[in-house]
C-alpha cells in the first residue's frame, strides 16, 4: 500500500464519518433547536443538558477531515489514471465543505447561545437559512465520500 493509496483511504473513512455524523445531527439533534425558531432556539438554550455535538465530535473530525482532504487533494492532483478526476472532485469538494463550515456553518452556530441579544425575525432567518443550507452542505459531502469510493474503487 503506497501513502498516496493510504491517503486516498483515509480520505474515505472520514468523509463516511462526516456523512453519517452529519445526517445523524441533520435529522435528530438540529430539529432539537431550530424545529420553530426563535422559540425552539430559545428553549434548547435554557435546557441543562445539550447534545454538544460541536465540542464533542466536529471540533475533532472536521479539522482532521479538512488535513486529510489537502493530502489528498496534493495526491490526486499529480494522480494519472482513471482515478483522477474522481479523486479530484472528492479533494476539491471535501476542502470546499471544510472551508464554508469554519466560514459560516460555526460562526453562525457560536452566535446561538447569544439568541436573546438577537430579534425574532432575524434569528428565525438565520436559523432557516442554516438549516437549508446544511443541507446542501450534507448532499456536498455525500458526493465527496461517492467520488472518493469511485476513485478508491481504481486503486491507486
Amino acid at each position: 500500500m503506497t501513502l498516496w493509496h493510504l491517503a486516498l483511504w483515509l480520505l474515505v473513512v472520514a468523509l463516511g464519518i462526516q456523512a453519517g455524523a452529519g445526517l445523524f445531527e441533520s435529522r435528530v439533534l438540529v430539529p432539537l433547536w431550530a424545529s420553530s425558531p426563535p422559540g425552539s432556539v430559545h428553549a434548547y438554550n435554557e435546557t441543562a443538558i445539550k447534545a454538544d455535538s460541536g465540542r464533542r465530535l466536529w471540533i475533532f473530525l472536521t479539522p482532521i477531515t479538512g488535513l486529510i482532504s489537502l493530502l489528498n487533494l496534493f495526491a490526486a492532483w499529480f494522480a494519472v489514471g482513471p482515478q483522477r478526476p474522481w479523486w479530484l472532485i472528492s479533494s476539491i469538494t471535501s476542502v470546499f465543505v471544510i472551508a464554508i463550515t469554519f466560514a459560516y456553518f460555526v460562526p453562525v452556530l457560536l452566535r446561538l447561545p447569544k439568541a436573546s441579544s438577537i430579534s425574532p425575525d432575524v434569528l428565525t432567518r438565520t436559523v432557516r437559512l442554516w438549516v437549508r443550507l446544511n443541507w446542501i452542505r450534507f448532499v456536498l459531502v455525500l458526493m465527496a465520500w461517492l467520488a472518493a469510493l469511485k476513485a478508491f474503487s481504481y486503486g491507486v
